[in-house]
């Protein structure tokens, strides 16, 4: 049986929840459909509670909770791509949202089990290969921030997938 997991977005623009039951996703909504906060980067607590009321679960009943983003890949991103101005403004906003995440998430939600924090860009291509119907796959991810741009492609066969090459601009 696959496991039942909660996918998280926070703290970025447009926050949300999106759970998945045997293999499928059973709902996904954005918290700024709850709040009416235009890209609402708030903890999605709302879109987590409907998520799990919309299938009749409680969550103890949740395998796993996967995070969007590496909070120490993201660190380092700020670290290296930022001007010194703007790294101590952003860490100053974040610090404990990025280093202490995983403790936040188990905080607000009172979740025990595993929680497993990605890479931004493995994300992007999970939901390209996953919402599709194929079984081999290219997906190149690019984005740009703070003047660069990063990019990585995935390739994705009948099991998983798996970073194929990856480089910045």
């Amino acid at each position: 049986m696959s496991p039942t997991i909660l996918g998280l977005s926070a703290f970025y623009h447009d926050s949300a929840a999106a759970l998945l039951c045997s293999g499928m996703t059973r709902f996904a909504l954005q918290e700024e459909r709850v709040t009416r906060i235009k890209f609402d980067s708030a903890f999605p607590s709302n879109a987590i509670n409907l998520a799990l009321e919309s299938a009749n679960l409680s969550i103890g009943d949740l395998d796993q909770i996967a995070f969007f983003e590496d909070p120490k890949s993201k660190l380092d991103r700020i670290l290296t791509t930022s001007s010194h101005q703007n790294v101590i403004a952003s860490l100053a906003e974040t610090w404990d949202q990025k280093i202490h995440l995983v403790d936040l998430i188990r905080q607000r939600t009172g979740f025990l089990g595993q929680i497993y924090c990605f890479d931004h860009h493995e994300s992007h291509a999970a939901y390209a290969f996953f919402s599709c119907d194929v079984e081999r796959a290219l997906v190149v991810v690019a984005e740009r921030c703070v003047g660069r741009t990063k990019s990585s492609r995935w390739i994705r066969q009948a099991v998983g997938f798996r970073r194929r090459i990856s480089g910045d601009s």
